[in-house]
């Protein structure tokens, strides 16, 4: 992740060893060809309550039908959470 390089760069400059940390962006513990992107589009949320998101092509369905905040007590239902969480 960049952001760790980054703090491990300011850390060593800040002890004065300045250094680069190579970054390697995407995944590296897998290449691309052998991930079946289909078999993972059903973890592709259709409404989140806590993000406010609706799928496209779903936004028809849900407007004025279901509100934002019973999609939102739906999504803490779902996660088992307690009304002060």
């Amino acid at each position: 992740m960049l952001d760790g390089c980054a703090a491990i760069e300011k850390a060593l400059a800040d002890g004065g060893h300045p250094a680069t940390v190579p970054f390697t962006p995407g995944r590296v513990d897998t290449r691309q060809e052998l991930i079946n992107i289909e078999m993972f589009t059903w973890l592709k949320p259709v409404v989140d309550g806590f993000r406010n998101y609706v799928a496209d092509g779903y936004a028809p369905i849900t407007s004025g039908r279901v509100s934002p905040e019973e999609l939102f007590l739906d999504k803490a239902y779902l996660l088992s959470l307690t009304a002060p969480e």
